[in-house]
């Protein structure tokens, strides 16, 4: 079933309550989320993507949240969304509530377990961590929920989950438009906008290098 009729839909009752117990509205939850993440993102990476809240991707995560199955990931039907397929899931659990940026810094201290270019690197211990910094994935929604039993000696616990979209290892483009309206343009004057005919036409494509050389990747 498709979610992505809810990108930019109202979200319901269910995760509003979750992210209201200390009066965060949804909309600086959703802010928090984003500022927090990105000291984890290399804004080097020449492929580096600005993250987004996608609220197809909250409410599926809010959603599996609510099951309450301890450190047990969704199944890919259950984290698909329209675009993406189905996106990655990170899951971070605690007795007590504790603000979301603990849960994002022990994804991110996964990084000692990772070498960059090592064929050793185990997902296992280090998934969290890649798919958080990962460069193509640009869309994330994010869920909390009190459990009442199933926790650690069958205490309560509160359960975490973010999804990230696309999940790793998806198509990406290697380069990045400078102006703001290169997809506009695109639409109107494709042949205008990439011409290498000219000068004036390589100055173009070169401000608009994903626009023009990135068909069927993603860059935005």
């Amino acid at each position: 079933m498709s979610i992505d009729r809810y990108d930019a839909g109202p979200v319901g009752r269910t995760q509003r309550s979750a992210f209201g117990a200390r009066g965060h509205k949804l909309d600086e939850f959703m802010t928090l989320i984003i500022v927090r993440l990105y000291p984890y993102r290399d804004p080097r990476l020449p492929i580096g993507l600005r993250q987004k809240w996608h609220h197809g991707a909250a409410r599926s995560a809010q959603k599996w949240a609510n099951q309450c199955r301890l450190l047990t990931h969704d199944s890919p039907k259950g984290r698909w969304i329209d675009s993406y397929g189905a996106c990655g899931q990170n899951i971070f659990v605690s007795t007590h509530r504790v603000p979301w940026v603990f849960a994002l810094r022990t994804w991110f201290l996964e990084r000692q377990n990772f070498t960059y270019g090592s064929s050793r690197n185990d997902l296992t211990t280090i998934g969290h961590y890649t798919q958080m910094v990962w460069a193509a994935t640009h869309k994330v929604g994010c869920g909390l929920t009190k459990c009442p039993r199933g926790g650690p000696r069958g205490k309560p616990f509160y359960n975490y989950v973010c999804n990230y979209c696309p999940i790793l290892c998806t198509n990406s483009c290697n380069t990045a438009d400078l102006w703001a309206n290169c997809r506009d343009l695109f639409r109107t004057w494709p042949g205008w906008l990439c011409n290498t005919a000219t000068p004036e036409g390589l100055e173009r494509q070169r401000n608009c290098a994903a626009t023009c050389t990135c068909h069927g990747k993603i860059h935005d």
